[in-house]
């Protein structure tokens, strides 16, 4: 029995897995950075002047809420 499967079909099965993999290994490879890209970019938005902010009693920033 000779099984025939479309172009179509081996190209969509075989990237699917191509993309898979190499999205599960990019995952699982890096170390989960979110908190460090977060406190990165609003120290970046604070420093050019994006954001408007004020020290609290332990002297920590916080965040000043826009009025609209």
């Amino acid at each position: 029995m000779e099984i025939i499967i479309s172009p179509l079909i081996g190209t969509v099965v075989i990237g699917g897995g191509i993309f898979i993999v190499s999205f599960l290994l990019g995952r699982w490879s890096q170390p989960d950075r979110t908190e460090e890209i977060i406190e990165n970019t609003i120290n970046h938005l604070v420093d050019e002047g994006y954001v408007k902010t004020q020290k609290n009693i332990k002297g920590e920033l916080e965040l000043i809420k826009l009025e609209d």
